[in-house]
This record gives C-alpha cells, structure tokens and sequence, in this order.
C-alpha cells in the first residue's frame, strides 16, 4: 500500500518466460562477505509483457508511469538460466493532480498489452 508514489526495481527479459521459481532462479545471500552454503532469496525476473500486464490491474491504475533501465549481467552470486537481464527501476504515482503520462526510458520496445 503506498499513498503516492511506488518506487522499485524489477528485472526484466523480452521474448522468454518468466521466473518466479526460486528452484530455478536465485540469489546466494553473503553475510560478512561470505556465502555460508545454504541461503538464498528468489531471483525474480519477469517478462516485460507480463509484467506491464500486472501494472495494469493494479487498483487504482496508476496515473503516472516512469520506467528506467538497462541490460546488466546478472550476479556472480546469481543462479539463473539468464545471463543478462534488463534492470528497471520503476516509478507508479497514483495522484489525482498528476498528468497521465507514461515515460519509457529501457532498451526493451513497449509491448502490446490487451
């Protein structure tokens, strides 16, 4: 829940499934500089479409939409079928005074949602 502004990162791939599975994709957590074996975050990457999909069911719609990125590598401490990834830094405002406006600054083209 947020009263303006939502602001987060997401990692984005084109043209491939999503991943949610942390099975399939995640993330060796190092606490004081070291891997201890065991833990792990899920290393979430999502299809663009599937994605922007989402952002269109959020209730109430966002007003404003910012999206920034650029494809990275992802992490030596990345387990993951994807080898790069595109990081999007987002940016929904859902105020009444704001103009409707949706500002798309990634290396991705804007996909078609229904």
């Amino acid at each position: 829940m947020t009263k303006r502004n939502f602001i987060f990162d997401v990692r984005l791939v084109e043209n491939t499934a999503s991943i949610e599975d942390i099975t399939k994709s995640y993330e060796k957590i190092a606490f004081f500089d070291e891997w201890d074996g065991k833990s792990l975050v899920p290393y979430i990457i999502l299809n663009v479409h599937d994605f922007l999909l989402e952002v269109t069911r959020l209730a109430p719609e966002p007003v404003a939409q910012q999206y920034f990125g650029y494809w990275h590598p992802v992490s030596e401490m990345v387990v993951s079928p994807y080898k790069e990834v595109c990081m999007t830094m987002c940016c929904l405002g859902k105020e009444l005074n704001l103009e409707k406006n949706e500002t798309w600054n990634l290396p991705i083209d804007w996909p078609e949602i229904p």
